[in-house]
C-alpha cells in the first residue's frame, strides 16, 4: 500500500514515526470497518402470513397461518427456513456457482434428512428461470416451475408443472414501480382464475423496504403479511 511506502522512507524521525503509527492504526481501523460492512456480512428476511378478522369494523391480525426466514451473506440468498407454525418444517439450502448465481438446492427436514434436491436453469442475466425438483432418496422428477420477468427483472409469472410437463398453476403477478406485487391471480390448468389477491403496503422501513402488506380477495382482508430484517 502507498501509506506503507511512506512510512517506510520516513522511519528514522521518530516523532513522525510515532505520528505515522497513530495513522495507521485509523486507517487499518477504517479498513476493518468497510471489511465488516462488506457483502460478507450476513442477514436475515422472516416473513410471517397471519389471517384476519373484523373487529369493530377494522380488519386485524388473527392466525399464524405461514412462517419463513431467508438468510442472506451479503446480497445473496442462503437459505429458507421454512415453519410449521413456529416449529421448523424444513430447510431449503442453495447451491451457489462461482459467480454467486444459485444452481439447485437442497431440502431437508428437522431432521436434518435431505428429502429432496431442485435444479435451475438459468437465463443469460442470471435470472431463474425454470426449477426441478427430484425426490432425494428415488431421484425421480417430482415436478418443475418456470419463471417470466419483465424488463425490468420483476417476477410476473411463475407456473407449476407436473412431472410430465402438464400445467397445474400459474401465478400472474402484476407490479408497482418497485417490484412489489400489487395483484396475484392464481389460474387453473384450463386457465381459470381460482384465486384473486390484490395488495395494499401499510408500513415501510427506512430503507423503503416494505414490512407491513395486508391481501384482499373481493376488496375483503384475507391475509395479513409481516416481514422483519435482522442482522446475524
Amino acid at each position: 500500500m502507498a501509506y506503507f511506502a511512506f512510512y517506510s522512507i520516513f522511519a528514522q524521525n521518530k516523532s513522525m514515526v510515532h505520528s505515522l503509527k497513530i495513522i495507521l492504526f485509523i486507517l487499518s481501523v477504517a479498513m476493518c470497518t468497510i471489511s465488516c460492512e462488506s457483502p460478507s456480512t450476513s442477514t436475515t428476511e422472516t416473513l410471517t402470513i397471519f389471517t384476519t378478522s373484523i373487529v369493530d369494523g377494522k380488519a386485524t391480525k388473527d392466525s399464524l397461518l405461514y412462517k419463513e426466514m431467508i438468510t442472506y451473506k451479503g446480497d445473496i440468498k442462503q437459505s429458507i427456513t421454512y415453519y410449521n407454525l413456529d416449529q421448523i418444517k424444513g430447510v431449503e439450502s442453495f447451491i451457489l456457482g462461482k459467480d454467486g448465481i444459485s444452481t439447485g438446492a437442497e431440502y431437508t427436514s428437522d431432521k436434518d434428512t435431505l428429502m429432496s434436491y431442485y435444479k435451475y436453469v438459468n437465463d443469460n442475466k442470471g435470472r431463474k428461470v425454470s426449477s426441478s425438483a427430484f425426490d432425494a432418496a428415488t431421484h425421480e422428477l417430482l415436478r418443475i416451475e418456470t419463471f417470466e420477468y419483465d424488463e425490468k427483472n420483476y417476477l410476473i409469472s411463475r407456473s407449476t408443472l407436473a412431472s410430465d410437463n402438464t400445467l397445474q398453476r400459474k401465478y400472474i403477478f402484476r407490479n408497482d414501480a418497485t417490484g412489489n406485487p400489487l395483484e396475484l391471480n392464481i389460474l387453473n390448468a384450463a386457465g381459470d382464475t381460482i384465486v384473486n389477491e390484490t395488495f395494499t403496503y401499510t408500513k415501510f422501513d427506512d430503507k423503503k423496504r416494505w414490512v407491513e402488506k395486508w391481501g384482499f380477495v373481493a376488496e375483503n382482508p384475507k391475509t395479513c403479511y409481516i416481514r422483519a430484517f435482522d442482522s446475524l
